[in-house]
């Protein structure tokens, strides 16, 4: 996946005292949204500390600001592979969660059957 580099030039990653995690949805079924807003929610159940951004509906250019202040973002989970926003991200600095490869897709799939 070829990015513009320079678009992150301004991108001055600074550790935040808590962590800004965001999650950047294209279609909020295909990636897994459902399932990252349930464990979110249970993470600030248990006292973890964070702010979290669901990011949609914004040009590219808003999109990426975001990711310059954001500490981790959280891509797809459903379908292996990062896409072009998971590079985005890499290339601004974000920790990545992502689905790669397939080994354990049965087991992920049982596992979202199972939280349904």
């Amino acid at each position: 996946m070829t990015i513009d580099l320079t678009q992150f030039e301004g991108c001055n990653k600074k550790q935040n005292t808590i962590p800004i995690v965001i999650h950047t949805p294209s279609n909020q079924t295909v990636k897994g949204t459902k399932y990252v807003l349930e464990v979110l929610d249970r993470l600030e159940m248990e006292g973890v500390k964070f702010e979290k951004s669901i990011i949609s509906n914004l040009s590219n250019t808003e999109v990426l600001q975001q990711m310059c202040k954001a500490d981790i973002m959280i891509d797809q989970l459903l379908l292996p592979g990062g896409g072009k926003a998971a590079s985005e991200a890499l290339a601004s600095g974000c920790v990545v969660l992502s689905l790669m490869g397939t080994t354990n897709i049965n087991k992920l799939v049982i596992m979202i059957t199972a939280l349904s």
